[in-house]
């Protein structure tokens, strides 16, 4: 099944709904918050939507700058170490310069690892002329407030050389520079933010607010380590799903939405259970349209072998039962469908829970699909098309996975020494490219490239013989519908 989507979408009016241009005038824009901004993280409600205000989602990292021109050899650079911006004097200091952004925006995600109990990390806002915030030892874990555990992910090798992922959201109003104190080393981060449209209402972040409001980012850090499933109005099939048969499930009619999808899988042998998930195909089809075509393995985000998986959307317990929390609107109708394109039989359920829905300007179709490649070879400066989408729509995220192994295969019991590297996904959004692994993004044409070599081990002649690559994604209707 191929990932590029081609729809044309007729939006010309839509467009014009949403900019105000029916002759009424447009409501005062709310101001966005920090407390506005933690609401927004566990909304189900404003999930399946086009954003508003409007926004655009962008990262900067400490990416190889050399990875200038394709097609030479420096694009595959591989320093992505100790990328910045510039060197700058701040109050008889120099800095690093590692984020400098013009509002109004919001950070929601940054990435920083192998701690310097030597650097500090320092954020200016708004233009001011001494940080307002220092962090010791460039370590994002000990800004000075409680985050809680749901909004921030320590590495494994935190105890030993730190790393972090931070989600607790920063918004500012005007602009916003992060830098750092000990110039003598490179430093590897990641920022994700948002930069709204001029004009746009922020209130830029303070300390004093984030301690006021530890007690709320406590009940949505809660929130995002327990995901709760939609339980209501529960429809279901099942039926033993023999090769080469069809589980198919009609929904209710009307303006509704999927809320909790389940599909349980038993009865079937241990040792099929990997070919067996990922011959189970889902197909949904919203309004007419089929929108979603995918393994159950890699729908489930989990990918080859169907292991567990836990997060925001998705729960898998690595043995047939799949649940995904997407909400997945539509107008009049929709299916979904099990095919199963293996020889192992087994039994299926699928489970629906439905709501009703008011179908906005700004809401959009569910839309999720793969793609698999065999025999690509590793250590060949290779870069990767993982998905090109073209519509008007929220990129929700992709999903990767690989096997490995030397030409010529390996004996039982055997493993290959080495390690992988993937870097930094290449993102082209309505032809501007950016340097990326952020996948939130709005967009009106997008291609999503792996750069780099595939994978780097001490074996050079290996061989990746199977890449699996999902891609999940929110877009507008055509017209018609």
């Amino acid at each position: 099944m191929p990932v590029s989507n081609n729809l044309l979408l007729k939006i010309l009016g839509l467009m014009l709904a949403l900019t105000g241009c029916s002759g009424n005038p447009m409501p005062e824009q709310t101001p966005i918050t920090l407390s506005g901004l933690m609401d927004e993280m566990v909304c189900i409600e404003s999930d399946p939507c086009f954003p508003e205000p409007y926004y655009t989602a962008k990262q900067l990292t400490s990416y190889d700058r050399r990875s200038i021109i394709p097609n030479t050899p420096s694009w595959h650079a591989n320093d992505d170490w100790g990328g910045f911006i510039r060197y700058e004097a701040n109050n008889g200091r120099v800095e690093k310069v590692l984020f400098d952004e013009q509002g109004p925006g919001v950070i929601t995600r940054i990435i920083t690892t192998g701690g310097d109990k030597d650097a500090n990390l320092r954020i200016y806002f708004d233009g001011e002329k001494e940080a307002s915030i220092i962090i010791p030892s460039y370590d994002i874990a000990k800004l000075p407030i409680d985050i809680p555990a749901g909004m921030i992910y320590m590495h494994e090798h935190y105890a030993t050389t730190q790393g972090c992922s931070f989600y607790y959201p920063i918004p500012y109003g005007k602009a916003c520079k992060i830098t750092v104190d000990n110039v003598n080393r490179n430093y590897v981060y990641h920022v994700n933010y948002r930069t709204y449209k001029p004009g746009t209402k922020i209130t830029t972040f303070t300390l004093d607010e984030a301690r006021a409001l530890k007690a709320k980012a406590e009940d949505v850090g809660n929130k995002l380590l327990h995901p709760s499933n939609f339980l209501e109005n529960e429809i279901s099939q099942t039926k033993p799903l023999t090769p080469h048969t069809i589980l198919s499930l009609d929904l209710p009619e009307g303006n509704k939405a999927i809320r909790t999808l389940r599909f349980t899988i038993n009865g079937y042998k241990e040792t099929d259970y990997a070919q067996l998930m990922r011959g189970l195909i889902v197909r949904i089809t919203f309004d007419g349209t089929q929108t979603v075509c995918a393994p159950l393995s890699d729908f489930s985000g989990a990918g080859m072998g169907a292991p567990e998986v836990e997060n925001w959307y998705m729960s898998a317990d690595g043995a047939g039962d799949v649940i995904v929390r997407f909400v997945m609107p539509y107008k009049r109708t929709a299916t979904v469908e099990l095919e199963n394109i293996t020889g192992y039989p087994a039994n299926a359920t699928i489970k629906a829970y439905t709501s009703d829905w008011v179908w906005k300007l700004n809401t959009l179709y569910f839309h999720a699909t793969w793609r698999q490649e065999n025999g690509l070879p590793t250590n060949a400066g290779l870069d990767y098309d993982m998905a090109s989408l073209t519509g008007r729509g929220v990129l929700k995220g992709t999903s990767f996975r690989c096997i490995i192994i030397p030409r010529g295969g390996m004996a039982r019991g055997t493993s290959i020494s080495g390690w992988i590297m993937i870097r930094f996904p290449l993102i082209s959004v309505a032809g501007r490219k950016t340097i990326t692994t952020r996948l939130m993004l709005r967009f009106m044409s997008i291609t999503i490239r792996l750069v780099g070599r595939h994978a780097k081990t001490t074996r050079r002649r290996a061989v990746i013989t199977h890449l699996s690559v999902s891609a999940i994604w929110m877009q507008y209707p055509s017209m018609r519908n």
